[in-house]
């Protein structure tokens, strides 16, 4: 166990001379959830992040993200539409190795959720891990993000108790350096 700490450390840390620069990312995923307990129930998100930032040497990075998610709610015949925006600052660091590891921080101070004639206001926050690939000046990115998000009005009112939502996400996408 020792051991796998430490190699996971020596590649977290460990990069080359890189020069400071830009980097643009859009990440893509999709997630389903099926249920029959008597009747048919479907729930799918759609999920497009966009990040910008900028790469400090070694890797650091500063990142601003936008987040969109597109929601289907389908129960007893019907389907129910849905979105989600977010934005805000990150921070970050990612290896400047040809296939490497990154994690980002995101918190969105600002998100709005709506679904069936609800529109929650409220924060969250984004935390991802993956991997980079170089495909030749553009990178192949995958991971996993954890997301959680606290509403704390609907349709402009204050709502106690919050209304909150946690999920993890498969995202591929692809990033460039510049």
């Amino acid at each position: 166990m020792k051991t796998l700490i430490a190699s996971l450390l020596l590649i977290f840390v460990s990069s080359h001379a890189f020069a400071d620069g830009g980097m643009f990312r859009a990440d893509f995923g999709y997630v389903m959830d099926e249920t029959n307990n008597g009747s048919d129930s479907k729930t799918s998100r759609q999920l497009i992040d966009l990040y910008g930032a900028y790469v400090f040497d070694g890797g650091w990075l500063i990142l601003g993200e936008y987040a969109l998610e597109k929601y289907d709610v389908t129960s007893g015949g019907s389907t129910t539409e849905g979105n989600r925006t977010s934005f805000g600052p990150g921070v970050g660091w990612m290896s400047q190795q040809p296939v490497g590891m990154y994690i980002t921080g995101t918190y969105f101070f600002s998100s709005k959720y709506n679904l069936s004639g609800s529109s929650y206001e409220g924060w969250g926050y984004q935390i991802e891990m993956g991997l980079k690939v170089d495909l030749s000046k553009v990178f192949l990115t995958t991971g996993l993000a954890y997301e959680a998000f606290d509403y704390s009005k609907n349709n402009g009112n204050s709502i106690s108790p919050d209304y909150k939502q946690n999920h993890i996400a498969p995202h591929i996408g692809l990033q460039l350096e510049f």
